[in-house]
């Protein structure tokens, strides 16, 4: 968020288009390397945006502090596990 010039709250995000973020008083040296959020999280259930004229969004998971701990989860041999099988594992 941010206060745009009449006072009133604006939002810009370093992934949208540079010019639109250098429009809302971003700095374009912050768009550098960025990726969203919003549409990575989305393109993980297989509903990612496809901007005209740019790429497809690919799918970002996030694991936070817990990142370290994310291979306790792997069955051996699978470098993957589904949703179901986290649930079962948090309720055994």
């Amino acid at each position: 968020p941010f206060v745009k010039d009449d006072g009133s709250l604006g939002y810009r995000c370093a992934s949208e288009p540079v010019k639109d973020y250098v429009r809302k008083k971003g700095v374009e040296d912050d768009c550098a390397g960025r990726k969203c959020l919003c549409n990575g999280l989305v393109a993980s259930i297989g509903m990612g945006a496809v901007p005209e004229g740019r790429f497809v969004e690919r799918p970002l998971v996030t694991a936070g502090d817990d990142v370290v701990n994310v291979a306790r989860n792997l069955k051996p041999g699978r470098d993957s596990y589904t949703a179901a099988e986290v649930i079962e594992m948090l309720l055994a």
